[in-house]
């Protein structure tokens, strides 16, 4: 389910203006031992991927980190299956807290967040060493990154995202 998360991921996050993940970062995820176990989720449309999540899980806690979908099929709500899919597998597997995974104040990830009634807690961070670049305060980079095409979006996200993120 690799490839069919990393099209859609990739796709949606060129859509936002945003470098992507690379997939080996994904692929490494997989297939390491240590730490966090990972689990893809995907909703089809005719056998294609149009909706993905990649959870990471850890005793009774599971978290969204990164998700996306293909915005011409939103009329479909794939996101809202996504996420009541990956609650129930939760739930049956005895998670005590689902995660939604983070998100800015003020967007349209969190609106989204908040119709499943969740709790929103506020999130500090604190960094030793200089601080690394930030695409939230670079407005203008979001714009450019959605209109370049989707290849060079990839290759950057292969440079850049360990500066990024």
């Amino acid at each position: 389910m690799l490839e069919d998360f990393f099209e859609v991921y990739s796709r949606s996050m060129h859509r936002l203006g945003s470098p992507p993940q690379p997939k080996s970062f994904f692929r490494n995820l997989l297939t390491s031992e240590k730490g966090c176990k990972p689990k893809i989720f995907c909703v089809y449309l005719n056998n294609s991927p149009i909706a993905v999540s990649f959870t990471l899980s850890h005793n009774t806690v599971i978290e969204s980190c990164w998700a996306g979908s293909l915005s011409e099929y939103n009329k479909y709500y794939a996101m809202y299956l996504l996420y009541w899919t990956m609650i129930e597998y939760s739930i049956k597997n005895n998670f005590k807290l689902f995660s939604f995974g983070r998100s800015n104040k003020e967007s349209g990830t969190l609106r989204f967040k908040k119709h499943w009634k969740s709790e929103t807690l506020q999130l500090y961070y604190n960094r030793f060493g200089p601080s690394v670049l930030s695409l939230r305060k670079m407005n203008f980079t979001a714009t450019i990154l959605k209109k370049i095409p989707y290849n060079m979006n990839l290759l950057l996200g292969k440079i850049f995202t360990k500066y990024l993120y």
